[in-house]
């Protein structure tokens, strides 16, 4: 788990009241449960949709980058843009 991911459980099991059996505060707990596991599949969901959009990414990087000039030509990119074009870092040389 991330950090981030850590701060939302504690801040949401910090908002849980204790819940006793047959008190009112019962289905107050379930409830607040129900939100709480809600929200922790929605942050799994979008970490899971950025980490598919980075790999989408990389890839159409790779696939730009094995296109010769004329390709990028006619798509009306040149080679120093495809960093830019596709929002990723270029490659380290050693």
């Amino acid at each position: 788990m991330t950090a981030a991911t850590l701060v939302t459980l504690a801040a949401g099991l910090g908002s849980l009241p204790a819940a006793f059996p047959g008190d009112a505060s019962t289905h107050q707990f379930r409830r607040a449960a129900r939100h709480l596991q809600a929200a922790a599949l929605a942050l799994f969901a979008a970490l899971a949709s950025l980490r598919a959009e980075s790999a989408r990414r990389r890839a159409d990087r790779a696939v730009l980058m094995a296109m010769d000039a004329h390709e990028l030509r006619d798509l009306g990119i040149g080679r120093g843009e495809i960093a830019s074009w596709t929002a990723t870092r270029p490659a380290r040389r050693p």
